[in-house]
């Protein structure tokens, strides 16, 4: 592979994060409340995971398991 057509690191560096932490800005992004976040989390495979005491997940992530509910 050409070095040319090799991602850089200040392109990949530039690209927006999908992450979210935290269970209030999961719930934000969903547009829900933190309750019913955490009840979609339990019954409805809602795409977060709590790493240590922080919850975490993925805009993209969310937005799929959207898309599959509609």
């Amino acid at each position: 592979v050409a070095a040319s057509s090799r991602p850089t690191a200040k392109a990949e560096s530039t690209r927006p994060s999908t992450n979210l932490s935290g269970l209030e800005e999961i719930a934000q992004y969903a547009r829900r409340s933190k309750a019913t976040v955490q009840d979609w989390i339990r019954n409805e495979g809602f795409p977060a995971a709590k790493l240590g005491h922080v919850w975490e997940s993925d805009k993209e992530m969310i937005d799929q398991w959207k898309r599959d509910r509609i």
